[in-house]
């Protein structure tokens, strides 16, 4: 699979495609991993959507160094009824991934990476979600807040994106910190489940 591929689903993610729906393309010789969905919103994970793309051209498992380049954040809330639960969604998703990186022996540098990371969260308090009637056979759009983090690790010196992971899952307007740090952890271990070793 070429990271064009990769960057397209990282695209999507980031201006919101995704925010409303998850699909995989799992055409040209992509990697999903998908995780469990549902419609569990009280703390739980059955509703994270997870994919990864992996581009096997690359040899992922002989990179070793990395280092953080960057982070954004989006939010869609105009009515203002996400209230923020304190967590640090920044830094526990750094201190996942690393924990992540670091298992499959990684480790953080400053001079010369073999992969820089970036990550992006978002959050669409006005998402919508098609309805399907089945008896009368019609849609409508019914609200379904999302919420999603993308991690991508890129080549420094090609500047491809060799291995892309997201998470999509329904967002609550008021989450506890627990809750925000237990769903984080399954997302981003999740999405390094098919890490190459």
């Amino acid at each position: 699979m070429r990271s064009t591929m990769i960057m397209a689903l990282v695209l999507s993610a980031l201006a919101g495609a995704s925010l409303v729906g998850c699909s995989g393309d799992e055409s040209g010789g992509a990697a999903p991993n998908d995780g469990d969905t549902g419609n569990d919103t009280g703390g739980g994970v059955d509703d994270i959507r997870v994919e990864t793309l992996i581009d096997e051209t690359y040899n992922i498992p002989g990179f070793k160094k990395y280092a953080w380049v960057a982070a954004a954040a989006a939010i869609r809330d105009p009515d203002r009824e996400w209230t923020p639960s304190g967590l640090d969604i920044g830094a526990e998703i750094m201190f996942l991934v690393d924990r992540e990186l670091r298992d499959r022996g990684c480790s953080p540098v400053v001079d010369a990476p073999d992969m820089v990371a970036i990550f992006a969260v978002g959050l669409d308090m006005k998402a919508l979600d098609v309805k399907l009637d089945p008896e009368h056979g019609t849609r409508e759009f019914e609200p379904s807040p999302k919420g999603g983090v993308i991690i991508l690790l890129i080549h420094p010196r090609t500047r491809e994106v060799f291995w892309a992971g997201r998470a999509i899952a329904d967002v609550t307007a008021a989450p506890t910190l627990e809750d925000g740090k237990r769903r984080l952890e399954y997302a981003i271990t999740t999405m390094f489940e098919d890490y190459p070793e």
